[in-house]
């Protein structure tokens, strides 16, 4: 391997590493010798593969690390041919400089596995959002991803952004106009007979974090995601990434999901039409909030939990005798 390294210019042995090797066999490299070591930790090698990293994932806080690394990168070199006045195609004085892209390169890659979501991250991504088949007909029968229903800009999933001050609105599209949660849609009586009583069906909705929800242990803030949609509590959402491996983030409770990209139009994805949170493992909130619960508990001990399921027993058998007695 040192022959074949000495017998390479640096540009081409540089080029060979950045575009053609695969990042595991760069770092490779790195250990045969000192001579390898320096130029396969070049910033170039490391902006390439960052660059290649990146090229097709949704674009978290990592994402912005990198961006800003790179461009802190081409400011030194900038800044040392202009102080040598060396060329700006190749210097080999700079090349070879020790990468601190590759430790943002590592970076990436750990930040990969955080199961975790920063406010910045959940206000600045947009999210599709679908009702799952658990929610019953009576949602998905309107959801235009079920039901195949292209918007203007080619999508199916409605559209929404969560905003810092805790408000959620929808969205025309990934860029279009704000408003109310699926104020698309339109509920009246009498339609026939009192067309005038159609009104827009607008739900306000917002959003916390928060670190216990009833049905799950708890974790860092970042990992549940609580809505109030309409003035009530919905069953929380469980924030993990996507398992295509975009870098995605995804939001989902026992009736439905979010993404942080676009959505794959039904029956396109069976990764992300596999259900991770199923209504046995949210039975809890869910039990709740079909029977009328405005807001739903959280941070409780597991003693509380305990108490919760036996209080609830005893209810759901005292709802059985009255049942049975009546019959």
């Amino acid at each position: 391997m040192a022959g074949f390294t000495e017998s390479l210019p640096p540009p081409i042995f540089i080029s060979i590493c950045g575009s053609f090797l695969a990042p595991t066999d760069v770092l490779r490299l790195r250990l045969v010798n000192r001579a390898t070591n320096k130029l396969a930790s070049s910033e170039i090698v490391w902006e390439n593969h960052l660059q290649m990293l990146w090229k097709d994932k949704v674009r978290s806080n990592a994402y912005q690390h990198a961006k800003s690394a790179i461009e802190r990168c081409h400011a030194r070199t900038c800044a040392a041919e202009a102080a040598t006045n060396t060329s700006a195609s190749f210097s080999v004085g700079s090349a070879t400089t020790s990468s601190s892209l590759l430790k943002e390169y590592g970076a990436s890659i750990r930040d990969a596995h955080r199961q975790e979501i920063t406010m910045e991250e959940l206000c600045r991504l947009d999210w599709n959002f679908r009702f799952k088949k658990s929610a019953g007909r009576d949602w998905t029968s309107w959801d235009p991803w079920h039901n195949d229903d292209l918007s203007e800009d080619g999508q199916t999933a409605r559209v929404f952004s969560f905003f810092p001050d805790g408000l959620v609105m929808q969205r025309d599209g990934e860029h279009g106009e704000l408003h109310e949660a699926f104020a698309e849609t339109t509920i009246g009586r009498n339609v026939l007979e009192r067309p005038e009583d159609v009104v827009p069906h607008r739900l306000k909705m917002q959003w916390r974090f928060i670190d216990r929800p009833l049905d799950f242990e708890d974790r860092p803030t970042g990992a549940f995601v609580r809505l109030n949609v309409g003035g009530r509590e919905v069953p929380t959402y469980v924030v993990r990434r996507s398992p295509t491996g975009n870098y995605g983030f995804i939001l989902e409770s026992c009736w439905g999901i979010y993404t942080s990209f676009t959505m794959p139009r039904r029956g396109a994805s069976a990764e992300l039409e596999e259900d991770w949170i199923k209504s046995k493992d949210q039975w809890r909130e869910a039990f709740l909030y079909n029977n009328g619960a405005i807001t739903l508990p959280e941070d409780l001990s597991e003693a509380d939990v305990e108490d919760f399921d036996a209080e609830l027993g005893i209810v759901l058998r005292r709802r059985r005798t009255a049942r049975l007695a009546t019959t």
